[in-house]
């Protein structure tokens, strides 16, 4: 029981660990310590949603596909033994990985997702700080990549509308485009 105790408690530093790499641009290292801390403790899903985000800074987006499949089956888990809330921004992270590779309608697809996570849950930012008005940009910003401007421009516009919105720049750029 020591062991277990004392391998959570390792898992949760390396964890934030892997975290402070990835927010000083160091993903190799982030990386490593968040492949030890789930050695620790493979059923969170945190550490798979981090990892997740290590491999897309890494350009390895169809591992970071299955990290994510990962993180959604735990939180799901999760949910429906504790009836704990659902991470929208998990959603979010696998619209932009598909977005990374090119398929912008499944991207829209898991976007839209997100959105009817946080309308459900009646939240407008979920516990990993993304918001609805994120979910919403997305849209937009997918749409663009796929050339349908009128669509684009119209979930742009939704996502100025949107409280809390903190990058109306990237909202901007994009309509001008």
């Amino acid at each position: 029981e020591v062991q277990d105790e004392r391998d959570l408690w390792e898992a949760g530093m390396l964890f934030v660990m892997a975290e402070l790499m990835l927010q000083r641009d160091l993903p190799k290292e982030a990386l490593k310590d968040i492949n030890k801390a789930l050695k620790l403790s493979p059923d969170d899903p945190d550490y798979y949603y981090t990892k997740a985000e290590v491999l897309r800074e890494l350009e390895k987006p169809k591992e970071a596909l299955r990290s994510l499949h990962r993180c959604i089956e735990l939180e799901d888990e999760e949910h429906d033994e504790e009836d704990t809330p659902r991470n929208p921004s998990s959603l979010m992270l696998k619209a932009d990985v598909y977005h990374d590779l090119g398929k912008y309608k499944l991207a829209i697809d898991y976007s839209l997702k997100a959105i009817q996570m946080f309308k459900k849950q009646k939240i407008i930012k979920d516990p990993r700080q993304e918001t609805l008005a994120d979910a919403v940009y997305s849209i937009g910003h997918h749409y663009l990549h796929l050339k349908k401007y009128k669509e684009s421009l119209k979930w742009l516009e939704k996502a100025e509308k949107q409280k809390p919105h903190d990058d109306i720049a990237l909202i901007c750029f994009d309509k001008a485009d």
